[in-house]
């Protein structure tokens, strides 16, 4: 984290089954002043309010699993950041939501990033072609992404 400090924004996938260790991973953020500089990501999104009074500050980054999940995770109010997988097609419906202030991530990670690093970044095009709405994008290939951006 200290590394990272001031320079980019850290994705903690939180994968530890044992949830006691989320309120020592938030001590650790807190301590180092990066409450600002953290997505901190649930795979759950039911576990979303108890996480959130831990420290309200640290966005929340949930899992949506469907449409269903996306609206009860909006509705809750806690975030404004969710991430999605290649089963959202809803192109309409998730425009709408980013033009309304919602962020969602998706991976380019796999196929994406290696027809990219193969082809070049025009491989992205296809991606953001079919994600329109995506404005966050977890990938292998910063460089090759940057030209498309």
């Amino acid at each position: 984290m200290r590394v990272a400090k001031g320079k980019i924004i850290v994705d903690l996938d939180f994968k530890e089954d044992r949830k006691e260790f989320v309120k020592t991973t938030y001590t650790l953020i807190a301590q180092e002043g990066m409450e600002d500089q953290v997505l901190f990501f649930l795979y759950d999104y039911k576990d979303m309010p108890k996480t959130y009074k831990l420290n309200p500050t640290i966005t929340l980054f949930p899992r949506a699993r469907s449409m269903a999940d996306l609206a009860a995770i909006l509705k809750m109010g806690l975030t404004t950041v969710v991430h999605l997988d290649e089963s959202f097609i809803e192109t309409e419906e998730l425009n709408r939501l980013r033009e309304q202030g919602i962020y969602f991530w998706m991976n380019s990670l796999g196929e994406y990033d290696d027809q990219a690093a193969k082809d070049g970044s025009m491989a992205y095009r296809s991606f953001l072609e079919k994600y329109p709405f995506v404005r966050l994008i977890q990938t292998d290939q910063p460089g090759l992404w940057r030209e498309v951006l």
